[in-house]
Formats: structure tokens, sequence, C-alpha cells
């Protein structure tokens, strides 16, 4: 009696050529947006590492309620031309800007398309930002965090310190946690079925 053998054999690969669409663009998965340094905790700060765009805003204004300093992004030279939507539902304010900044706790991925030639894309010249929010799962799962900056612990600004002014106080915290899993409403099982999902985060910033 001979012996039996068996050969699987799978290959993968992304293809080299997307030939369905004819947008480019980066995807912001939730590794990068858990792992990477946020300011501020700002998710949209990361659309400024996508190539072909460019930051022109101001550093200083890149908090979650900073809409317009979030939005200046230059993607191939357009300048105020971006569009911004979440779950492919609009997320635009006046001006072009973002209207709501998600914590980035609550975020699953967002895709920065800079080249947007799409009918469904075809609503500006610059990037187009579309985010994608995280959604309960069948065990309940959920995070807290707490950033906390207090002067005590830095040093004075160098040119502060040339000029012999005190360093200025400032006292900032972000916290909040997310939540979600399925429902269970005794009669009902929702298992594979009916999920829920929240998030909380507050700021609180005070200048001395």
């Amino acid at each position: 009696v001979g012996g039996l053998e068996e050969t699987v054999t799978v290959e993968g690969g992304a293809p080299l050529l997307e030939t369905r669409s004819a947008s480019q663009g980066q995807v912001i998965d939730e590794k990068r947006i858990q792992l990477m340094p946020l300011s501020d905790g700002n998710p949209f700060t990361l659309t400024r590492l996508a190539a072909g765009t460019v930051y022109t805003g101001d550093l200083k204004f890149s908090r979650p309620f900073d809409n317009a300093g979030t939005s200046a992004v230059t993607a191939n030279g357009a300048a105020g031309g971006n569009e911004f939507t979440m779950d492919g539902s609009p997320n635009m304010a006046n001006g072009r800007r973002v209207a709501f900044v998600p914590p980035a706790g609550a975020v699953q991925e967002f895709k920065v398309e800079t080249a947007t030639f799409d009918a469904q894309q075809g609503h500006t010249a610059g990037a187009t930002v579309n985010v994608t929010m995280k959604a309960g799962t069948n065990s309940f799962r959920g995070d807290a965090y707490y950033h906390i900056r207090d002067e005590k612990f830095s040093k004075n600004d160098f040119f502060l310190e040339q000029a012999g002014q005190p360093k200025a106080q400032l006292d900032y915290k972000r916290f909040g946690g997310t939540f979600g899993g399925p429902v269970h409403l005794g009669f009902y099982n929702g298992r594979n079925k009916t999920f829920f999902f929240g998030d909380y985060e507050r700021f609180h910033q005070e200048w001395g």
C-alpha cells in the first residue's frame, strides 16, 4: 500500500495595478491610528502623511474643535477644495471645512483620496477624506484613556528663557473611552444580528 500525499498551494498578493478605479490615495488603518502619536487626539492629522498632500495650517491649532486647522490640507495643489465624509455621508461645514472630528478611538479607518476621478467622488478637485466609524461586535470590548499635560513637568520655552520671562501656564487634560458589543434584551439575542457602540471624549484646557 503506497503512501497518501496531498499538496495545497495558496498564493496571494496585491495587484500591481488597480484597473477598476482611477482614484489614487492611501488608507490609514486602525493600527496606525492607535500606535502613531496624534496631536491632541485628532485622527485627521494623519492625512498629512498621505502622498501628494501638504499641510498649510498652523500646527498649534490641531485640536478636535479646530475645524479650520484640521482641514488645512492641500492635495495636488488644489487649496481649499477638500471634501470630508463619514461612512459615506457628507461631513462638511462652512468654507469647505470638516464639520465633526470624531475621537481617534471611534475611528476604524479612513482613506485619503488625492486623485478622485470617479463620478462618486466628483464634488471637488482636492482630496476626499472618508472616515469609517467602528461598530460593536459579538464580544464586549472597550478602552479608556487619560492624557494630562502639566507645565510643572516641562522646562520653559527657549525664547521665553532667553528673554527672562516665566513660562506660560497651561492646564491640559484629555480623557475618554469607548465601549461596544452585542445587544441582549432577554427574549432577543443580538449575537450576529444587532450591535451597539459608543464613545466619549472630554477636552479641558486652561491658559495661565
